[in-house]
């Protein structure tokens, strides 16, 4: 519905990983050394006659990317 109604809005992709280590106390206390990584993509450009999906693709493809690249560089130290 928010890309409908908004249709020339960036749409900013945001990736948030290890956030369970926060659930699996009930949030608090939040025990020390708990760490969650968050990135804050580049915004992507929109139009008006756009395809959707092709978007949402594009979103979820920087999103997986981010992933694999914290994920190689856990890999790299452990």
């Amino acid at each position: 519905a928010l890309l409908e109604e908004a249709p020339e809005t960036p749409v900013v992709p945001v990736t948030i990983d290890h956030s369970w280590r926060l659930l699996q106390y009930s949030y608090l206390p939040v025990p020390w050394g708990v760490s969650v990584n968050v990135h804050i993509g580049a915004p992507i450009g929109r139009r008006a006659d756009e395809d959707r999906m092709a978007l949402l693709d594009r979103v979820r493809d920087d999103i997986q990317a981010t992933l694999d690249r914290w994920r190689a560089a856990e890999a790299r130290t452990a």
